[in-house]
């Protein structure tokens, strides 16, 4: 044990084993984790699996991240991408201090970190608008209720730039509200929509697309996959693979 401490809604622990170091919300469940070697790369699936996203866009230069967790997707996409800036909203001001402080999150202009509640901020974001969104919003409790409103869903998706991808970290269950947030996310993408199993996991991610219409290149998605991977080091082509599996009508 790193650092524990209690807030309003419950625990926040950090904990270290011979590798890496991980958040924790009163639970034994990984909220995030950080290599204690290399503080940008990426430990848990889950957040492998949600930057597949970056195959379905061009280079992002504006990203939103909602859910701060240990900080482990800004720095990642800080790192790989210089010319990107990024959005960060968290609700509680200790885990902004924490992913500072433990996680070594960086300190920048191309850092912006909002505490605020998630659909209060895109409610207000106004003419603001992004590549690429990712929300990760949990507690000890399950799903935050910000994810399962649909005016959420759809205040995300008139932030996104034309082309840009909407992700969201969703749990197996309970199995009624997880399909009421996907079915949202069906209606505000207008069913251009891909949703990726993590592997050995019970988590989903699905990927809402501002697009017109889908017209993904196999082909070239496994072109941008091997250059890619050559610097993220994410396995993108297995999770491109699965990705092709899980959505065969949608990438062709």
């Amino acid at each position: 044990m790193v650092f524990q401490c209690t807030h309003e809604d419950g625990t926040i622990e950090v904990v270290d084993d011979l590798v890496n170091r991980s958040l924790h919300f009163g639970t034994p469940e990984k909220q995030s984790s950080m290599s204690l070697k290399k503080y940008h790369q990426l430990i848990l699936s889950y957040t492998q699996t949600m930057m597949t996203g970056l195959l379905l866009i061009e280079n992002p230069k504006a990203v939103l991240n909602i859910g701060l967790g240990s900080g482990s997707i800004p720095h990642f996409i800080h790192h790989h991408f210089p010319q990107c800036m990024i959005d960060v909203v968290e609700i509680y001001e200790q885990v902004v201090q924490i992913a500072h402080e433990y996680f070594f999150l960086p300190n920048d202009h191309r850092i912006s970190v909002h505490v605020d509640d998630a659909k209060d901020y895109v409610k207000r974001m106004n003419r603001k608008t992004y590549d690429m969104i990712c929300v990760d919003i949990f507690d000890q409790n399950g799903m935050s209720n910000s994810a399962k409103d649909k005016s959420f869903i759809q205040y995300c998706k008139n932030s996104l730039n034309p082309g840009g991808v909407f992700i969201i970290n969703l749990w197996s269950e309970p199995k009624k509200e997880v399909n009421g947030v996907i079915h949202n996310i069906m209606k505000s993408f207008n069913n251009k929509v891909l949703i990726l199993p993590v592997s050995q996991r019970s988590n989903r991610i699905v990927f809402g697309l501002n697009l017109s219409e889908i017209a993904f290149s196999e082909s070239v998605l496994v072109q941008k996959a091997r250059l890619l991977d050559r610097k993220l080091k994410i396995n993108l082509l297995n999770l491109l693979k699965r990705l092709i599996e899980k959505n065969p009508k949608m990438i062709g």
